[in-house]
């Protein structure tokens, strides 16, 4: 168990950082909040990335509601939400989203994505889009040069860890200040 704030931060940081390598990590699946029309919308989306100087990367289909909801809020703000259940660590951000990458950016991660995943971002209907059975999903063979999809980048502004332990619960608030994160201890 983590007792100092760099050590706890760190803990956090490293295991986002393995959520990279390893696909079964529970911080491959994040839940990503943002807001429409005043209430809150959830979803769960996949951590393609962790980087602790740049944040995260997730992708998306441009035309989902998350992809709209970001787009209509001020300062393209959202919330995300890690919980490993061994570990009993939870981690949650909030801060911003670039919803533009340039084309050759775009282009590179699309490339990236495996053949068996590109489907996901070529509907020819926008995701949430009603259909009368699973099998009515008709894909759009003129986006399969990936003008759906949308790489997210969120950058954290402010980070909770909370450590659930037998004896007593950790808990720590962080913040972006300065170009380096601030922390303090709080009341779990």
């Amino acid at each position: 168990m983590s007792t100092t704030l760099p050590d706890f931060w760190k803990l956090a940081t490293s295991e986002l950082t393995r959520a990279n390598a390893d696909r079964r990590h529970p911080f491959r699946h994040v839940v990503m909040a943002t807001c429409t029309m005043n209430m809150p919308s959830q979803r769960t989306v996949v951590m393609r990335k962790f980087d602790p100087e740049k944040g995260l990367l997730i992708y998306t289909d441009n035309r989902s509601q998350k992809f709209s909801d970001l787009q209509e809020h001020p300062a393209n703000a959202a919330s995300l939400l890690f919980w490993h259940p061994r570990k009993k660590l939870q981690i949650s951000m909030a801060g911003q989203v670039s919803l533009t990458m340039n084309k050759e950016d775009t282009l590179t991660h699309w490339r990236q994505v495996p053949a068996v995943s590109k489907p996901s971002y070529t509907t020819q209907k926008p995701p949430g889009s009603i259909i009368d059975a699973p099998a009515d999903v008709a894909y759009d063979a003129l986006a399969e040069d990936g003008r759906y999809f949308a790489p997210l980048l969120f950058y954290p502004r402010s980070v909770q860890l909370l450590q659930l332990n037998q004896d007593f619960h950790l808990r720590a608030g962080f913040s972006l200040e300065n170009e380096a994160w601030a922390g303090h201890w709080l009341v779990p």
